[in-house]
């Protein structure tokens, strides 16, 4: 089985060996490609894909949660700019936050609406945390 798939987290850890307990190996941002291997219970055994062209392959392999990886592919042209993006459940600031994502997440602009751009169902990021990807 080798199937990519992306993190649909904020942040989600890359670990050594199929447990929460292990040691760290590296962490997926928001939208970051993962190279299933193989699935085993609650884990996922593959490699990181890199968001910089890696010519000598990925660059780590590890387990990650299979709860933090979705089949839904972030066709991203912007990355978060800011230190902290959150991300709102309507196209206002006072609206709830669903999440928050950290600096180099990327995103896909599915639709924009003056200050916001909608990344998802329910999901908006305000138009000054985000940036295109080649810059």
């Amino acid at each position: 089985m080798s199937a990519t798939q992306f993190c649909n987290a904020p942040v989600a850890p890359v670990y050594l060996a199929p447990t929460s307990n292990s040691q760290l190996e590296s962490q997926l941002l928001y939208g970051q490609g993962f190279i299933i291997r193989k699935i085993t219970d609650r884990f996922a055994e593959g490699d990181v894909v890199p968001f910089i062209a890696n010519p000598s392959g990925p660059v780590s392999r590890g387990f990650v949660r299979v709860k933090d990886l979705s089949a839904n592919e972030v066709d991203a042209a912007d990355k978060v700019t800011s230190l902290k993006a959150p991300i709102f459940s309507r196209k206002d600031i006072k609206s709830p936050i669903k999440m928050i994502l950290p600096f180099g997440a990327r995103v896909q602009q599915l639709s924009s609406h003056r200050e916001f751009i909608r990344i998802g169902r329910g999901q908006y990021i305000h138009r000054g945390h985000i940036g295109p990807i080649d810059t």
